[in-house]
């Protein structure tokens, strides 16, 4: 005779054996566009790099007068001309989390220019995305459990 909470109980322990992990990873995944889209459409446009302060150097002045005639914003470095380096943008996923890497011919360029912070989520976009994967996580951990 097996007891009421017998089954509650079983899937409980095989989320807490590491299943939790493995779901976090599973809904970064999942969410991959969406946080790649708040790095570049996000950070990276608004000109800041994951430390939050203004990428730097600023655009020579003839890159500010290209930008200008191609009706891109100039006021600010947003690392975006054609869009091939923020669509070649990618999460490399880990067991602690995730990073952003890009498979853009430009990306050695571009971080030996403006560094290896141009890569990252600000605390803010982190606090968001956090809440955001935490919602989710709840809800799958509802449905793995009933």
């Amino acid at each position: 005779m097996s007891l009421p909470f017998e089954a509650l109980a079983k899937r409980a322990t095989n989320l807490k054996r590491g299943g939790i992990n493995a779901l976090i990873q599973e809904l970064l995944k999942r969410n991959a566009q969406i946080l790649i889209g708040l790095q570049t459409n996000g950070q990276m446009y608004a000109g800041l790099r994951s430390d939050g302060s203004e990428i730097e150097p600023s655009y020579t002045r003839l890159t500010k007068q290209i930008k200008s005639e191609k009706g891109q914003p100039y006021d600010r470095v947003t690392l975006k001309d054609t869009g091939s380096f923020y669509k070649k943008t990618f999460i490399k996923l880990d067991p602690d989390g995730f990073e952003f890497d890009s498979a853009d011919p430009k990306r050695d360029k571009l971080v030996a220019k403006y560094d290896e912070e141009i890569f990252g989520l600000t605390d803010q976009n982190k606090a968001a995305v956090a809440s955001y994967i935490k919602g989710q996580l709840i809800n799958e951990i509802k449905q793995r459990l009933i």
